[in-house]
């Protein structure tokens, strides 16, 4: 479905507008010397076309505020700007508004629910009297949406609520939930969700990379994005780079700065927050995720230093140069994306192609991926890692003869909670990438399976059957009520044994601890070879 965007542009240089309407042909256009002033013709020409979306290119802050005001019925992130220092260059001008047009076409709308409005707090108190006498300014705070049925609290996971740093996600009896008035809407949720079971409308990797496709577009445009808090947007940039706003800076993560460069951007700037910035934790967050990216990087064979963080605008100036200079990326478009962790390996191997030497293992504790070993003398195949796994890199399957665990290491991000729930310790997490291997499924262990002697119903595999067993007693009794399913238990524990053959016995002692020579109830009844015990009626 298609939406009504407008272009509004107030004292604009009319030869600017040429690539702009031939990039986006369908996009309602006003320009006029002083739009800012038709405040009567703003209002009907945007109701005329039943508009959901604008772009607003203003003459200063005085036009910007007012043309803001004539559209909020658009809703507070439904109206993009175009900085005012752009004009200075016609294609760069061209270059931000085909990025911004194709932003607000594609992207959604925020429903009434993914909105809260809050008073800003001065150093002066407000009083009751303030507010009912003078016009209150009210700040929109974008509110995370929650897709329930991709959620995997019911997993063990926590990531989204480990992440804010507010404390406004709890989950309560398997099920998350938002505090509404707690929340602060910084985002951190959102690049902290292994599953996209958390999501902003309007401020996603899908929307900023279709921004960024828009802008890259453009021949002789900038090339150098600089990610930076809703907070700093006043500030001017060089020629060379063009910023992409955020809630906060600290929600930035390897999976976004990635897609960037992926997308041909010659670097990633990250602005770090300052005194104005309410989230003193969006600095360190946002260091360690360009840190993170700079290691990746250089393990992929190109030049880490193609992201750097920035904290002043002399250094933007700086560092945007020196990237600009660099030879840009081929553009390798990785599709439309979204935030789940799952589709960064995509990223990653079309990276992997741009590098100029063989990829080498990164390994790193911040290392968002990660490589799972088994101890198989240990490893029982109860499958409790597996039920675990809050992204499913670890699998676990029966079938009739025998039972796999499996490993899928594009999935894994090294959360290391199979570790955690794994009763028998046998499984280890260590964090590295190897690109190599994101492709490829791997089998940790394999073992074989048994079924109940009288209904045939599988039991567990053999390893598992072998370590309750040495856990709960050294009794042949235990060994023998163990070769039946729960519901055929009871009746067996009641019934005299049979005696078995010679050659049963060995048959079933193989099928049950591995090796032939170890003890096993002499009780038991026979089994076919491998363990595998047909269905048999009920005498």
């Amino acid at each position: 479905m298609v939406r009504h965007v407008g272009l509004l542009l107030c004292n604009g240089p009319p030869e600017a507008l040429n690539g702009v309407t031939e990039a986006a042909p369908g996009v309602h256009l006003l320009a006029h010397a002083h739009l800012c002033q038709r405040k009567v013709q703003v209002r009907a020409w945007a109701s005329e076309r039943s508009l959901e979306a604008a772009v607003v290119a203003p003459c200063g802050d005085p036009c910007w505020e007012s043309l803001k005001t004539l559209l909020s019925t658009l809703g507070p992130f439904s109206i993009h700007r175009i900085e005012t220092e752009a004009r200075r260059d016609a294609r760069r001008f061209e270059a931000l508004a085909c990025g911004k047009l194709r932003r607000a076409v594609s992207e959604s709308t925020i429903p009434p629910e993914g909105i809260r409005y809050r008073i800003p707090l001065d150093h002066n108190p407000v009083s009751r009297r303030d507010i009912l006498r003078l016009p209150v300014r009210r700040i929109a705070v974008p509110l995370p949406l929650l897709d329930r049925s991709a959620c995997r609290s019911q997993r063990q996971c926590r990531r989204c609520v480990d992440s804010c740093p507010v404390g406004a996600l709890t989950i309560q009896a398997g099920r998350l939930i938002l505090d509404r008035g707690r929340c602060e809407g910084c985002g951190y949720c959102i690049t902290a969700c292994p599953a996209g079971a958390v999501r902003f409308p309007g401020i996603s990797l899908v929307d900023i990379l279709n921004e960024v496709r828009g802008v890259l577009s453009v021949r002789d445009g900038p090339r150098v994005v600089l990610f930076d808090c809703w907070a700093h947007t006043s500030e001017l940039l060089p020629m060379e780079a063009f910023r992409v706003s955020l809630p906060c800076v600290g929600m930035l993560s390897l999976h976004w700065i990635l897609a960037l460069l992926a997308e041909g951007a010659a670097g990633v700037l990250v602005m770090e927050s300052s005194e104005r910035c309410h989230a003193w934790h969006a600095g360190p967050r946002a260091r360690k995720a360009v840190s993170l990216a700079q290691l990746v990087l250089s393990g992929l064979g190109i030049r880490g230093d193609r992201v750097a963080a920035v904290g002043t605008s002399t250094e933007v100036e700086s560092e945007s140069r020196r990237l600009a200079a660099l030879p840009s990326l081929e553009a390798v478009h990785v599709g439309n994306l979204g935030d789940s962790h799952t589709e960064l390996p995509q990223i990653l191997k079309r990276l992997a192609d741009l590098g100029d030497r063989n990829c080498l293992p990164v390994a790193d504790d911040t290392m968002p991926f990660g490589t799972a070993q088994v101890n198989r003398a240990r490893c029982s195949l109860c499958g409790v890692c597996a039920s675990a796994c809050p992204v499913a890199a670890l699998s676990f399957s029966e079938d009739a003869r025998e039972a796999r665990l499996t490993f899928n290491a594009a999935r894994c991000d090294g959360c290391r909670a199979c570790e955690e729930y794994c009763p028998e310790r046998a499984i280890t997490v260590k964090r590295e990438l190897r690109v190599e291997s994101l492709g490829e499924r791997r089998l940790l262990h394999r073992g074989k399976v048994l079924r109940c002697r009288r209904c045939g119903t599988l039991v567990g595999s053999a390893n598992l059957v072998r370590a309750v067993c040495a856990k709960l007693d050294e009794s042949t009794e235990i060994e023998r009520l163990f070769q039946y399913c729960p519901g055929c238990r009871m009746i067996a524990a009641l019934s005299p044994p049979p005696q078995p053959s010679q050659h049963a016995h060995k048959q079933y002692s193989v099928a049950l601890t591995g090796k032939s020579g170890d003890r096993i109830a002499r009780n038991s009844e026979p089994a076919p070879t491998g363990g595998i015990i047909p269905r048999r009626e009920a005498p």
